[in-house]
């Protein structure tokens, strides 16, 4: 088993630093005023239900966006060191850190090519970008979409090429601090692999499992939600008033009423532009960790979005 570790951090611009320091910070005062305005709702509202609802939905999102905001700074702050091993049977990319791990195993069978040389990356299409880490798909410079895993998005790089489970080849970047004898190890340990690769006769296995039980179930209990409160819109309607309220103030009270038929955009708004794209891309992307970000986020804007349709509909109804 040999190790090489990743190249040193390239310098980052001190302005990326500072944004994101700044957004912390404002998703945490975005987190803050969400829940004070959820307490406002929940002693103020005249309605029980429907207050109640209204207030649970604000907390609801700040607390997930206060966490978001908290699980920022620390993975901003952790220190992180990035490895690449040659093992017996493949390479593992190791992440270790105090907050955030990462592995993934590569098969010598599956990489068919490898090279090094000097790289750039674009634009981050799906994935994890920050100082000092560079984890899921970017653009290259033809364009097309590429794996990083790297401590940098330019520099020597080493690139390869691996045939997935599904038998498409991907462009995955790798930055050793010294590229060329991780290639040059690299390539000993893929014709020694070829050289036995005759008399093995082990079918890969397949990771389809493991991709869509955990996504499936997430995106499952996530349109069921959405269907339940689409059904009950549907069959509270008729008994709602022409006009009900739709928006309150800082201080809970009404500020605007709308035709009861305004809730079904809310709910077009609230489940039907976010939850249909977010399956769509959580069944096109590839990496099993990005299926489930995508699903599990598809299932947390499901659960808030049904909280603040069903406020709507138990204060209209004046429970």
């Amino acid at each position: 088993m040999q190790t090489f570790l990743s190249a040193e951090n390239e310098k980052n611009h001190v302005w990326i630093t500072v944004f994101l320091w700044i957004l912390i910070l404002c998703l945490f005062v975005l987190g803050m005023w969400l829940l004070g305005m959820g307490w406002i709702f929940w002693t103020n509202l005249p309605v029980r239900w429907g207050g109640r609802l209204n207030a649970l939905s604000m907390w609801y999102w700040g607390l997930g966006i206060i966490a978001l905001g908290l699980v920022m700074a620390l993975l901003l702050r952790q220190k992180k060191q990035l490895k690449y091993v040659l093992e017996a049977q493949g390479l593992t990319v190791v992440l270790e850190g105090l907050f955030i791990q990462f592995k993934r195993h590569i098969p010598y069978e599956r990489i068919e090519s490898v090279q090094a040389g000097s790289f750039q990356a674009g634009w981050r299409e799906m994935g994890l970008e920050m100082p000092g880490i560079y984890l899921g798909s970017f653009t290259a410079s033809d364009g097309k979409s590429i794996e990083l895993a790297t401590t940098r998005k330019k520099g020597n790089m080493v690139c390869l090429s691996i045939k997935n489970e599904t038998g498409i080849t991907q462009r995955l970047a790798l930055s050793p601090e010294e590229p060329s004898r991780f290639v040059e190890a690299l390539k000993v340990r893929l014709a020694e692999r070829r050289e036995h690769q005759n008399s093995l006769n082990h079918p890969l296995q397949s990771n389809t499992g493991r991709f869509f039980f955990p996504v499936g179930m997430m995106l499952s209990l996530a349109w069921f939600i959405m269907l339940a409160v689409g059904a009950l819109i549907a069959w509270m309607m008729p008994s709602l008033p022409d006009l009900v309220p739709m928006h309150f103030d800082q201080l809970g009270r009404v500020d605007r009423m709308g035709h009861k038929q305004e809730i079904w955009g809310v709910y077009a708004l609230t489940f039907g532009l976010t939850l249909p794209f977010n399956t769509i891309l959580s069944l096109a992307f590839k990496g099993r960790i990005t299926r489930i970000v995508l699903s599990g986020v598809g299932l947390y804007v499901s659960i808030g979005s049904s909280l603040l349709v069903l406020g709507v509909l138990f204060f209209a109804k004046g429970y």
